[in-house]
């Protein structure tokens, strides 16, 4: 069992989502997280560069590291799709 953890960044950028649905599409994966830290099966999801992942929830995306000695999931961004939204 992996404990999902959220950056201020990140814990922004999910207070920001609208509608409210969006929120609730990200609750259920963060869940999924804490058993399964790679849900491709389950999801739209990349492996961007060794243990940094995106998975996309229709327009939203969801970035995080795994640290997998500390059993940690940390969410470093959450956002809508648009320009900005993999730049660091």
């Amino acid at each position: 069992m992996y404990v999902v953890r959220l950056t201020r960044k990140a814990q922004k950028g999910y207070d920001s989502l609208f509608p409210v649905d969006y929120r609730k599409k990200v609750n259920e994966l963060l869940i999924v997280l804490e058993t399964n830290i790679r849900p491709a099966k389950l999801y739209d999801m990349i492996q961007l560069a060794g243990n940094t992942y995106r998975v996309r929830l229709g327009r939203i995306r969801v970035q995080y590291n795994i640290f997998e000695e500390d059993k940690v999931v940390l969410v470093y961004k959450i956002g809508l799709r648009d320009d900005s939204t993999y730049k660091p």
